[in-house]
């Protein structure tokens, strides 16, 4: 068989293969595109749970909405070097803490994904001697923390004492340590 008759023959095989790879190259694309898509709703459906709404940690089940926490009555427990604490009733008479942020205060400017990253860190920690945090908001500067609340008085009574001198549980404290 001569060469023109070789070519003559492979050339109709080329064009077919040629037209099938092209079809599949399509299709291809498509897929790809369909799924960028998808990966962009479901981006922008998790965006859309955390920028404004109230995120709840790992294993936490919601049990109130932001608008609940913030129409919750709210007593003032005390004020610290980041922000206040309050103690909030909510409707079902749920009782947390909420610890809100003060940004001018806080001493470095963290990103809404940085602070993110931390509070779902913070939200697993599960020890005896922790508070867990339930939940968490962010919007803008505003920056809420919610724990359960403990009613077991400050930190401060609970070391000194009612009596700012010297209490029963520092002079045990001051024992363990000098031991």
């Amino acid at each position: 068989m001569t060469m023109k008759k070789q070519k003559k023959r492979l050339a109709p095989a080329a064009a077919s293969d040629y037209a099938a790879a092209a079809e599949a190259a399509d299709l291809m694309r498509i897929e790809q595109n369909e799924l960028e898509e998808k990966v962009k709703r479901v981006q922008g459906m998790q965006m859309a749970g955390k920028s404004g709404n109230l995120v709840f940690c790992a294993g936490e089940s919601q049990l109130y909405t932001l608008d609940q926490l913030m129409r919750a009555s709210a007593e003032l427990l005390g004020r610290g070097t980041i922000g206040s604490t309050y103690k909030a009733v909510l409707d079902n008479r749920l009782i947390v803490c909420v610890k809100r942020l003060d940004a001018g205060k806080l001493a470095v400017e963290t990103s809404k994904e940085v602070f993110e990253r931390h509070m779902d860190s913070v939200g697993g920690l599960r020890h005896p001697n922790l508070v867990p945090l339930r939940a968490y908001f962010q919007a803008g500067d505003e920056r809420l923390l919610v724990y359960d609340y403990q009613a077991n008085g400050s930190l401060f009574s609970l070391i000194h004492g009612e009596n700012p001198t010297k209490s029963s549980m520092q002079s045990s404290m001051m024992d363990i340590i000098s031991t």
